[in-house]
């Protein structure tokens, strides 16, 4: 079999980035073709789909006009000046590629299986025009002027080939309006199979793909699919019966999901992702100087039970100790966790960006600031259990003080360098990390709360299972409000203040990134949406402009 090699995987990519943004006249009486996912085997490791070719190259275009508009931008190459230049023509312009010969109101798909180039599904407007681009690519691109037909297992294929004696480079056959492309010595034989294809051995027709597809939804301007043993999720274990990705853009945001398929862990994951919305919604604990917040709405101990078991050292510690995890911690918890993290002043630019990645995990509260509510089930039960975790402490290497915060019984427990100070109000165990954050988070000063920057972070943060956000706007205020000192001195110091500002310049243009997990049938749906700040869309929208007038 032939293996794609670094140029091979060059011209894929080349002929990817040409079919997903070629435009088309519409045809008229154009008749009703099956979608991509029809030519594409169920089987494949991976799979691509783009539903519409004009809708996503409108989002595109609009995404990449407000992303170039960001002055950090001007400082890299302009990746799509550099694609014109190389292939001749603007992929993102759709009266350019009128030509071309594909129907733009369709979609396209591709499948890959394994090291080999793609197997392309393309939607065809007009065969003449379609392989008239094919011819051009071929020669032009892939240095295959050589045009042929052969049949292969009764199909009809058009190849093209450097010389006569050469074997195919690239190879393209039309079945029922959509054009099955792929390179290498090996095209003729993955069209031919493509084309031949039985509808009950297709992607379109597999039962996992189609739940898949349910649980992401609708409006994304690209998919793709990972069915059960595709290589890609050896590392994602909650994902046993296949995953799907979805992308899909704005000119103010951009939005990732992914559906995990649960197969027969559903029934595990059912009890953890049963998450309550009102659970762990109160953020009044939250302090303003927040840049990242989380909450988990779904049950702690069942989480535990889902996720790989703690080390066997901490395991063990535990169990000289007297404690058990399950039992003695998480099973005392209710659902309802919310937790926040804050710039510390005392952060230190220097050993972070020296990969001081020890010495932070040792004391990672000089860098930042943590804050915590939890929601108990039992509150006698949680004190007895705070009592027996102080009073095993020697025995796990932390030291315990107790203390007092706002007439509430603490403690701080001490581990090396860093110190973490708990308190219980009623049902609510209250965790801090940062000189000053417990008391801070037991006064509830009024007028001090947190503000969620979007209305996307304050949906996730009421999802059902898990919502979380990224608030661009404090942390860039945070990293600019940092001490010279944090910076170190001598030399050194202004380099360490370049390295932070080519962070903190494209920071500031965005908004925000929200994480939402839910569940929905069978699967896990997780939802990543990061949002630009209107600045940066008002800019690009000028720029635009501008281009246009000139």
């Amino acid at each position: 079999m032939c293996r794609a090699t670094s140029g091979t995987a060059s011209r894929t990519a080349l002929l990817l980035v040409l079919a997903a943004g070629m435009g088309g006249c519409s045809r008229c009486g154009r008749s009703a073709s099956p979608p991509p996912e029809r030519f594409l085997p169920a089987d494949s490791p991976l799979t691509a789909v783009v539903p519409r070719l004009r809708a996503a190259q409108q989002e595109i275009a609009s995404l990449s006009r407000t992303v170039l508009a960001f002055p950090a931008a001007a400082e890299h190459p302009d990746a799509l000046g550099s694609l014109r230049a190389r292939i001749g023509f603007d992929p993102l312009d759709p009266q350019v590629l009128e030509q071309a010969g594909l129907d733009p109101e369709r979609g396209m798909g591709a499948a890959w299986s394994g090291r080999e180039p793609p197997l392309l599904a393309l939607p065809v407007a007009s065969e003449r025009r379609l392989e008239a681009a094919a011819a051009y690519l071929a020669r032009e691109k892939l240095g295959a002027g050589l045009r042929d037909h052969v049949r292969v297992g009764g199909v009809s294929i058009v190849t093209f080939r450097a010389r006569a004696e050469a074997p195919p480079a690239l190879a393209l056959a039309v079945a029922q309006g959509t054009a099955l492309l792929s390179l290498g010595p090996e095209g003729p034989a993955r069209v031919a199979a493509a084309a031949a294809l039985s509808s009950p051995g297709s992607l379109a027709a597999s039962p996992a793909f189609q739940q898949a597809r349910a649980a992401l939804g609708e409006g994304h301007a690209l998919f793709a699919f990972l069915p059960a043993g595709s290589p890609a999720l050896a590392s994602l274990p909650v994902a046993p019966a296949g995953a799907a990705l979805g992308l899909s853009a704005t000119d103010s945001s951009l939005t990732l999901r992914a559906a995990l398929l649960l197969g027969a862990r559903s029934a595990t994951w059912r009890e953890v992702l049963a998450g309550r919305r009102e659970a762990g919604g109160d953020l009044s604990h939250v302090p303003p100087d927040a840049f990242l917040v989380l909450r988990f709405g779904g049950e702690p101990s069942a989480l535990a039970r889902a996720l790989p078991r703690m080390p066997a050292g901490a395991a063990a510690a535990l169990a000289r100790a007297g404690l058990d995890l399950d039992r003695d911690l998480l099973a005392l918890l209710a659902p309802g966790i919310s937790a926040s993290l804050s710039l510390a002043p005392t952060f230190e630019v220097a050993p972070v960006s020296r990969g001081g990645a020890l010495a932070a995990a040792r004391d990672p509260f000089r860098l930042v600031h943590l804050t915590a509510a939890l929601e108990v089930k039992d509150p006698q039960r949680a004190a007895k259990a705070l009592d027996q975790l102080v009073a095993a402490a020697p025995r796990l290497g932390l030291e315990v003080a107790p203390c007092r915060a706002r007439g509430l019984r603490g403690w701080r427990i001490t581990g090396g360098p860093a110190k973490v100070g708990l308190a219980l109000e009623g049902k609510r165990l209250f965790v801090a990390a940062g000189s000053g954050r417990l008391e801070a988070l037991l006064s509830h000063p009024d007028g001090s709360r947190y503000a969620a920057p979007s209305d996307t972070a304050r949906a996730a943060l009421r999802g059902d299972v898990l919502g979380g956000t990224l608030d661009f706007g404090q942390l860039v205020a945070s990293l600019r409000a940092l001490p010279p000192s944090a910076y170190g001195s001598g030399p050194d110091a202004f380099v360490m203040r370049s390295l932070v500002e080519r962070i903190v310049e494209p920071a500031s243009h965005l908004l925000a990134a929200s994480l939402r997990l839910d569940a929905v049938e069978g699967a896990a749906r997780i939802e990543l949406v990061i949002e630009a700040r209107r600045e940066a869309r008002q800019d690009g929208r000028a720029r635009t402009a501008g281009e246009e007038g000139r």
